[in-house]
């Protein structure tokens, strides 16, 4: 996929994040699903993403931020607007929306997105970075330089910070 009109970790683009976490508070209760509705939503919103991710790959962005945009109302309808999908679908769709150009639509939610992780998933988490790394993108393309240097700066401390977490750990194993 072309990714110079802006998307910057693109689409499912995941690294790790630093700044020393606290860990990660439970995510909030959403709606108390069944375990075979939860099986269905996670069905339904895999397939949906599948096909995120294929419109996307083929340059079809419009049609693909449709398909995201549903995917989020019903991540957003199962589990309530404070879930970790939830804000990786948000990511998603403003993803979608630098891909067209639409910077001032994708900047608030990228901003809610990256709360949300930090909160349920930590600052070390690959999508908490991702979303981060995108609001970078979205304000260097909206000519905040400034703001981007920062946000960048924010992200590679984060990513350099969870590659040494994960060095320590593969070491961990390997003893």
């Amino acid at each position: 996929a072309d990714t110079s009109k802006g998307v910057g970790g693109g689409l499912f683009g995941l690294f790790g994040v630093g700044a020393p976490a606290a860990p990660p508070a439970a995510p909030p209760p959403g709606p108390a699903l069944p375990p075979q509705q939860k099986e269905l939503v996670a069905l339904e919103s895999k397939r949906l993403g599948n096909r995120v991710h294929s419109l996307f790959g083929g340059g079809k962005y419009r049609e693909a931020l449709q398909v995201a945009e549903e995917q989020m109302k019903l991540l957003k309808d199962a589990y309530g607007t404070s879930h970790h999908e939830y804000a990786t679908s948000m990511n998603n769709v403003a993803t979608l929306f630098q891909a067209l150009g639409r910077y001032t639509e994708a900047e608030p939610l990228l901003l809610e997105a990256s709360k949300i992780q930090q909160r349920t998933l930590g600052n070390d988490h690959p999508h908490t970075v991702a979303s981060l790394s995108n609001l970078a993108t979205v304000y260097d393309a909206m000519g905040q330089a400034e703001r981007a240097a920062a946000m960048q700066s924010l992200v590679s401390a984060m990513k350099k910070t969870w590659e040494e977490k994960n060095a320590q750990k593969m070491a961990q194993k390997r003893r």
